[in-house]
């Protein structure tokens, strides 16, 4: 029969279950369907705050159970509650900070140093050097009311004097006796327990509707605990199951007693609920393709990619995902994973040119798609290549199709990126796109001159004069398109590194704009900008090609004009120009003149690098 009884614990009773290791006493468990901890950290901090000043703080959720003898209480709800608490009792002076003060003190204190000055500026001082004193106290009972006294005198050296120490040891002495006994009163706070006894197969049911009923949930952290309840899966990959595993590595490093977790024995069975599997899938792409996916900040953050990419793969819609789990459960998810992991390295190998071009190695690897786009892509190449059904390759149609897909993709990725077609996200495109695979679809050459000359037209309507935008990623692609068939292989090996430069330089037009206060010019437009290899760019520093000669031994000319700029010497004729304050419109004209000119020339080189016709 399940029920559930009402109990009160104290706070320093919660904090000790749950670090609790030694099997005595009540041991409160974390079960493996349970979110990690997400509370930032001025969450936390407004909840000791809470229990300072004695308010309401909700209620805790264990579920009851007995294993040899010994009372062990399942957390379901309460996660970040409980962890805030064990961090707080454990180590009480870490939340110290300026709401403990009290101004009274502080005033007292600064009447005994007698300093004259910035009164507000003395005042802070204070109150800092006591934030820093109480917290660099690992041990709330070793706080000494003298100590502060000394810390203080590093600060104002006027203590120093014997009877003013003395006197600013008297008056704090009785503030962190009364910190210490707010401390004791809370320790023994109690907050109410619900225990629940019943069938342990209903727990990750129990969490689930509990937080259904709020906000506060991912689907993604419902499905930990719904999906657990499906039985486990061999996961053969060893870098799925690390990936895994330092999820839960992380949360016994903050302290915590995991139901069922046995490190090493999951190492040698591999057995993990679906959820885990696709939670581990998720990392490891991450991990393994950082020129497709976003990396995560935390091991234990869940990422959508692994639920998203499967889901797709299995032709599937995005309100369909909460079903993935069944779809999973009938595959061979060891032959499923290898074909979608080759799909991946397939797709990667024919955009890897443009994404991965030697003119980004200055800086950390860059993600030019949205994470919807590149879904659809390779659950279109899988479905394409692969049956669903019995996971063989599709031999009637893939060899003709590879070719198609092989030419068309890399023309759809830069075409959609430039066009922005999935910046409104685009979640619910993917189903209709891989049904369809456009990618098997040509786009005309006519649809490229209206999407490329309209993208331009955007540029030029930008009016920078101080403030000058840094290239956009979709800037850096279009530069890859063009340079990635002028550069040799030999280029691309090489260890030389480039700079993106603006050919008008970005001083030489600030300055003119400045000098004459001229409305703004769009100064990092596409077509004032290419690649220059650093050392010659920095050596040239803030003319054009032709007024400076200096850089040229580290570069030839005729190599500047062929593999890098595609101007000649009268394109910039202009800017060897004495312009006056009334001629705005002729040095516009101009500059104007020469982006159009450069960017025919661009669009030339890049139709003929991504072989558009």
């Amino acid at each position: 029969m399940n029920s559930c009884n009402y109990e009160n614990w104290s706070l320093k009773e919660v904090s000790e279950a749950l670090e609790n290791r030694q099997k005595e006493g009540r041991i409160i468990k974390v079960p493996l369907f349970q979110r990690s901890i997400v509370w930032k950290e001025e969450q936390s901090k407004m909840f000791i705050d809470s229990l300072k000043k004695g308010f309401p703080i909700g209620t805790l959720l264990f579920a009851k159970s007995v294993q040899d003898s010994q009372e062990v209480f399942t957390l379901i709800d309460g996660l970040q509650r409980s962890s805030t608490i064990k961090k707080y009792i454990q180590n009480p002076t870490q939340f110290f900070g300026s709401l403990d003060i009290d101004d009274t003190l502080i005033y007292n204190i600064n009447k005994i140093l007698g300093q004259s000055g910035n009164q507000k500026e003395i005042i802070q001082k204070i109150k800092d050097c006591l934030i820093d004193f109480i917290k660099k106290s690992d041990d709330i009972s070793d706080i000494q009311y003298l100590e502060f006294a000394y810390a203080l005198a590093e600060i104002f050296p006027i203590l120093n004097e014997k009877e003013k120490l003395r006197l600013v040891g008297d008056t704090v002495k009785p503030f962190i006796k009364e910190y210490k006994d707010n401390f004791a009163t809370i320790c023994n706070a109690k907050i109410p327990i619900i225990i629940y006894s019943g069938e342990e197969k209903y727990l990750p049911d129990i969490f689930a509707r509990i937080n259904n009923q709020g906000t506060a949930l991912t689907k993604y952290q419902i499905y930990a605990a719904s999906w657990s309840i499906e039985g486990k899966i061999t996961v053969n990959h060893p870098k799925i199951v690390d990936s895994i595993l330092k999820k839960y590595d992380a949360m016994v490093d903050e302290g915590f007693e995991l139901q069922d977790y046995n490190r090493d024995e999951l190492k040698i069975t591999k057995q993990f609920s679906i959820f885990e599997y696709v939670f581990g899938f998720g990392k490891y792409l991450c991990d393994e393709f950082p020129e497709l996916f976003e990396k995560d900040r935390k091991v234990e953050e869940i990422n959508p990619i692994g639920f998203e990419l499967i889901n797709a793969c299995f032709g599937k819609s995005s309100d369909e995902i909460k079903n993935l789990y069944l779809h999973i459960k009938e595959v061979d998810i060891a032959k499923f994973e290898t074909c979608v992991i080759d799909t991946i390295k397939w797709v990667l190998s024919i955009l890897k040119p443009y994404i991965a071009f030697v003119g980004n190695t200055r800086n950390k690897m860059s993600i030019f798609h949205a994470k919807n786009q590149i879904i659809s892509i390779i659950a279109s190449t899988f479905l394409e290549k692969y049956d669903i059904n019995n996971l063989e390759i599709s031999k009637k149609t893939w060899k003709e199709n590879k070719k198609i897909l092989e030419k068309n993709i890399p023309l759809h990725y830069v075409y959609d990126i430039l066009s922005q077609e999935w910046a409104d996200g685009g979640i619910g495109r993917i189903y209709s796109i891989i049904n369809n695979n456009k990618y098997l679809q040509t786009i005309p050459k006519q649809s490229w001159e209206a999407m490329l000359n309209n993208w331009f037209t955007l540029q030029l309507n930008r009016q920078e004069v101080k403030n000058v935008a840094n290239p956009k990623l979709s800037d850096l692609l279009f530069l890859n398109c063009i340079y990635t068939d002028i550069f040799s292989a030999k280029d691309q090996l090489s260890k030389v590194k480039y700079d993106v430069e603006h050919i008008a330089t970005k001083n030489y037009m600030k300055n003119i704009i400045k000098t004459h206060e001229w409305q703004g010019q769009p100064i990092s437009c596409i077509a004032n900008l290419c690649y220059l290899p650093e050392q010659a760019n920095r050596t040239k520093k803030d003319k054009n090609f032709y007024q400076d000669i200096k850089y040229l031994d580290k570069i030839s000319l005729s190599d500047v004009e062929q593999k890098f700029s595609f101007t000649k010497a009268e394109d910039l004729s202009w800017m060897d120009l004495e312009f006056d304050a009334g001629e705005y419109s002729l040095f516009s004209d101009k500059y104007v003149t020469f982006l159009k000119k450069r960017f025919e020339i661009q669009k030339e080189k890049f139709c003929e690098s991504m072989q558009i016709n």
